[in-house]
């Protein structure tokens, strides 16, 4: 070796020399980070799109739920009240033209006066019918038009909570329905209201006053009693019945359809 060559130590070759270790760990480290951060956000990301798929499907079940109780509860009013009324009163209105049919028939000058607005019958004192005019009607009233109306009354009584009150036309007033014959007294309605659509309030008025008068003139033979109620038949109640089970049954189909 040459004299006076100096050669570096191994201090000086560490400090000046390059540190690949240490590059190559912060490299790594930078890595983790940006894959824990990636991690992170996919969790996240995946976290929410399951928070809002449970959402989603919460609302769904729900509606569904929702839709069921509906469904059930439109099938009860049609099964328990309006599809046993529908029945009632549209049978009853083919009755009565069968009735009307053969007094026309048999008695074709008959004193039973049928009213244009309702077509039910309208007896006055001063017009009472022959014995075999009064014969034929007491059959048709005692074996048809006062039971039919029992069966409607007891459908009324034993299901209230089935009646539909939010059919716009249900809650208006009654116009040529309601009033009493013009030779009997006018029951006023309005006060027998308390919230039932007037329709079915009047039937029940209907109902009440020709049961009741019905059943006293079998007990007071002095009692003035025609034969018919103090109330005309309420046609509002037959189509108000009529619309709102051709309603329900539509409503059910919808229901059906949505939870197919």
């Amino acid at each position: 070796m040459a004299t006076g060559e100096q050669h570096p130590t191994n201090e000086n070759a560490e400090s000046t020399g390059p540190k690949p270790r240490t590059k190559r760990r912060t490299s790594t480290l930078r890595r983790l980070m940006e894959i824990r951060e990636g991690t992170l956000a996919f969790l996240l990301a995946a976290s929410s799109f399951a928070a809002i798929g449970w959402a989603v499907e919460q609302f769904v079940d729900n509606q569904r739920q929702k839709n069921q109780w509906e469904l059930d509860f439109v099938t009860k009013q049609i099964n328990e009240l309006y599809g046993p009324l529908y029945f009632e009163v549209t049978e009853g209105r083919e009755a009565w033209e069968n009735f009307t049919f053969e007094r026309n028939r048999d008695f074709p000058n008959s004193q039973l006066v049928e009213t244009q607005s309702t077509g039910q019958t309208s007896q006055c004192p001063t017009s009472r019918p022959t014995p075999d005019q009064r014969k034929m009607w007491d059959f048709w009233k005692d074996n048809e038009f006062l039971p039919r109306n029992n069966r409607i009354e007891e459908l009324l009584r034993m299901h209230p909570e089935l009646i539909v009150t939010t059919r716009p036309e249900i809650g208006r007033a009654i116009s040529g329905s309601g009033k009493a014959n013009n030779c009997e007294r006018d029951p006023d309605i309005d006060q027998l209201s308390a919230g039932l659509a007037k329709s079915y309030v009047h039937f029940l008025a209907h109902y009440q006053a020709w049961a009741i008068d019905d059943k006293r003139s079998k007990v007071d033979s002095n009692f003035p009693y025609t034969d018919t109620s103090l109330t005309d038949w309420p046609s509002d109640f037959e189509k108000d019945v009529i619309e709102t089970y051709r309603e329900l049954k539509e409503q059910q189909g919808e229901l059906k359809s949505a939870l197919r």
